[in-house]
């Protein structure tokens, strides 16, 4: 089960584990989401990759999914990446 970590009558926000695909119609997220919280319609606000683990906000109905996606789009949103590493790579990578 995923956890929630925040519902709102508009949206959660949910702990997506790392592994979990987005956008499979049978295994992703969206899904797993709906058939544990007994929802039947949410929508993917915005994505994580399939190896990234982190908060992931979901909403309930097409208005919060168009509020929220113009926050995104309009870079209102502040998002933090943390990356835990066993040594030091090699060379400088990612953006």
């Amino acid at each position: 089960m995923t956890e929630v970590i925040f519902s709102h009558p508009d949206f959660f926000i949910i702990n997506k584990s790392a592994g979990i695909t987005m956008h499979d119609a049978q295994h992703g997220i969206v899904r797993q989401v709906c058939e544990a919280l007994g929802e039947t319609d949410l929508h993917l606000v915005h994505r994580l990759d399939d190896g990234t683990s982190g908060c992931l906000i979901l909403a309930r109905n097409p208005q919060a999914a168009a509020r929220f996606e113009v926050l995104f789009r309009t870079r209102q949103v502040q998002k933090y990446y943390l990356a835990l590493v066993e040594k030091k790579p090699k060379k400088k990578q990612g953006t």
